[in-house]
Formats: C-alpha cells, structure tokens, sequence
C-alpha cells in the first residue's frame, strides 16, 4: 500500500494543481469577458459616428487613417494620435490588402461607418486581450488569483474609461497602454528580475512609454514610474532613449507634421485656459487650487492615493522589512498619480485623467502586498485587510455594473434625440 500511495499522491497534486489553475483561468477570463461586452453593447446604444454627440474627433481620426493608406502625413496631430491613426490605416488597408490606395479611399468615404465600427472593434479585442494577459501575469507574479483579478479591473476603476474606451479616439489605446505598463511592472517585480535583464526592461518600459505618449501626450506622467524599479542609471538613460526612439517610430507617419505638434504644445504649456487659451500664465491661479481639489473627489482614487501616501510614510518610519520593488513601485506610481493632477487640473477634463485612475489597480495591487509586512495590529488588522480587497472588487463590480447601465440609457436617449 506504502508504495502504491507514493506513486499516486503525486498524481492527486498534480491533479488538484491542474484543477486549481483552470479554476483560476477561468475566473481570469471574466473581467476581460465583460470588459468586451459592454464596450460593445455601449457603441451599439450610442449610434452611429455622425449623431452630434460622436462625431467630434471621430470622423478626423477617420481621414487622416486614409491619408497615411494614400502615404501622406496626417494633418491632425494634436495629441498627436499617430498609432490610432496607423492602426486605423492597418485595418482599412487589412480589409482591401490588394485594391489601389484610391479604391479603398472612395470605397471608405462611400461608408464611413462601417470601416469606423471596424476600428473601434479590433481596438476593443485588443484591450480585452492586454486584460487577459496582465491577469495572468498578475496569477504568475503573485501566485494569488485576488491581485490578479485588481490589475484586470483599472478600466473599470472610473465610469471616464469606459465611456471613452468605446470611442475612435486616443483614450481607447490608452487603456492598451496603461496595461501593457501595468504588465511589465508586473513582471518587474519579480525577486532579482529586472537586476538580470536591467537592460531588457528600459527597453520594454521605454516601448510602453514612447507609445502611450504618441497615443496622447498626456501619458507623459507616467515616465515617472519606471525609473523607480530600473535604479541605475545607465539603464534610466537606456528607457530614456528608448522612450524617445519609440515615440519617433510610432509618430513616424506624422514626420512632416511634427512643427505642428510641437507648436501646439507649446501652446498648449502657455495657455492657462483649454486648448491653449487665455493668458499666457501657464495655470490660472484663480482656479488651479480648486481643480486639484475637484480631482481628489472621487473617492476609488483619492482613497487609494492618501492610503498609498500614508502606507509609504509608515514604511519609512518603521523601517518595515517590505519587499523592496513594491515600495519602489509604488513610489513610483503615487509621484506619476500626483503629477498628472498638476498637469490636468491646468486644464480641468476629467478623461485626461484615464491613466491615473487605472493605475489605481496598481496601487491596489502593490498595498495588498506592502501592508501586511508593515506590522500594524497584529494578525487581526491583516486579516481585515485581506477582506478589503474582495470587498473593493465587489464594490467596483457593483457600482461599474450600475454606471454602465446608466451610461447605456443615456447613449440610447441621446441617439434617438439623434435620429
């Protein structure tokens, strides 16, 4: 019997092992599930790109995706938007790979709609699989499906992402980019992960960047994170160059716009009113105060910050024997938080605001592993700790699922208003 149990137990564990991870597999695959579904319920109920509400910027993003399949640069840079731009163009040219440049033009401006529909669709897929992915990252990081499931729920952190993700505009790919960051600081915080391949992420965080920053400018915050894990500074100036290198690949279609961009930055930087009006102030003292405090009023991620905030304090006080690429980490991610509210309260849009609120997933994720070592209240306060997390889940869940319902009703108000 003795050696008959010997050979079967570790068939039971490799069984129960198997069992586990498909378990956990499936409960990864949830939250991208409905990440998909209700991205593309919400771009059926608000209509067709024409009604009033959806076509501004749409229909540009439109044209100048033609103008790069004709091999010209794009005339709208402002963000500067280049890789929606490209992508858009990759489709349009992957649905007609064998007709002429103007075939597909005419044939594109005869239905707009469709082809704009097209777009929006393979961007959502790609968001859904980067969800995916940085899920089960998360599951291998952490061996714990819990954080795993809190890194897939940063497009759901605010009502502002969603809203904005189902549209054919640069707020959609920055979900794709917050993610990816997401998941390569995942991967970073892997015990002696990044001191054996220092090089191998300045380069992957450096792609990260430079995109998220060709996507829309104001991603640029989040440049403040990686050096944070990288600490040398051979390998900072490796991202550094690397950030530059790939924001000049993925703009490389708008090479004969650039002095446009780069005078409305300018612009832009001056201007103490939106898009670059009012005096040359650079903020409006008037009002700057009061924007910041109107960014910290929602609650998810101003509860998190000031908990992040607090939880490094104490860190720092007690000397806690913490694992130390989370403190970095989120070092890193409370300074690029509290960079892009100087930045946006500016010129106060709360969807400039996207990569902030999804890098609250982040934080969250990094706080269920720092607390713990922190020491405060015995066995008795981590474990009331442990049941926040779910609690939060279940709190994001319910109020998201509501918000989206909501958010649903008013698209379709809105679009019969339209028609």
């Amino acid at each position: 019997m003795g050696p008959i149990l010997t050979k079967l137990l570790p068939l039971s564990d490799s069984s129960h092992d198997r069992s586990h991870g498909s378990k956990s597999l499936a409960a990864l695959l949830v939250l991208p599930a409905c990440f998909l579904v209700a991205v593309l319920i919400l771009m059926e109920s608000a209509g067709p790109f024409w009604i009033w509400h959806n076509v501004d910027p749409e229909y540009a993003y439109l044209v100048n995706a033609l103008k790069i399949v004709n091999l010209t640069a794009p005339g709208h840079v402002d963000h500067p938007g280049t890789p929606l731009q490209w992508l858009g163009a990759l489709v349009i040219k992957a649905t007609y790979p064998t007709n002429s440049s103007t075939y597909i033009i005419e044939t594109v401006l005869a239905d707009p709609e469709t082809h704009m529909h097209r777009i929006c669709v393979v961007i959502t897929w790609l968001n859904a699989i980067i969800l995916l992915a940085a899920g089960m990252v998360g599951y291998a990081v952490f061996k714990n499906v819990l954080p795993a499931l809190i890194v897939q729920a940063a497009p759901f952190a605010s009502a502002q992402i969603i809203r904005h993700g189902i549209t054919l505009k640069p707020e959609s790919l920055l979900i794709l980019s917050v993610m990816a960051l997401i998941t390569v600081t995942l991967l970073a915080l892997r015990p002696g992960a990044v001191e054996a391949n220092r090089r191998g992420f300045a380069i992957a965080f450096g792609m990260v960047l430079g995109f998220g920053m060709a996507c829309k400018i104001n991603f640029a915050p989040l440049f403040l994170l990686p050096p944070f894990l990288l600490g040398d500074r051979k390998a900072i100036l490796t991202f550094a160059a690397s950030s530059l290198l790939a924001f000049l690949l993925f703009t490389l279609p708008a090479l004969g716009a650039y002095e446009q961009f780069t005078d409305w930055i300018v612009r832009l930087f001056l201007g103490s009113q939106h898009h670059g009006g009012g005096a040359a102030t650079v903020i409006d003292l008037g009002n700057y105060p009061r924007n910041i405090y109107r960014l910290f009023t929602r609650p998810l991620f101003s509860i998190t910050f000031i908990l992040a905030v607090f939880t490094l304090f104490a860190a720092q006080r007690r000397g806690a024997d913490m694992p130390w690429p989370e403190r970095q980490a989120l070092k890193g991610v409370v300074l690029a938080q509290m960079a892009m509210v100087l930045m946006v309260a500016k010129q106060l849009s709360a969807h400039y605001m996207i990569p902030a609120y999804m890098l609250t997933a982040l934080s969250g994720v990094l706080l269920y592993r720092i607390v713990p070592t922190l020491g405060l209240g015995g066995g008795t306060v981590r474990r009331c700790f442990a049941l926040v997390f779910p609690a939060l889940l279940v709190l994001i869940a319910i109020t998201q699922a509501f918000g989206i319902a909501r958010l649903d009703r008013n698209y379709r108000n809105m679009r019969d208003m339209g028609l």
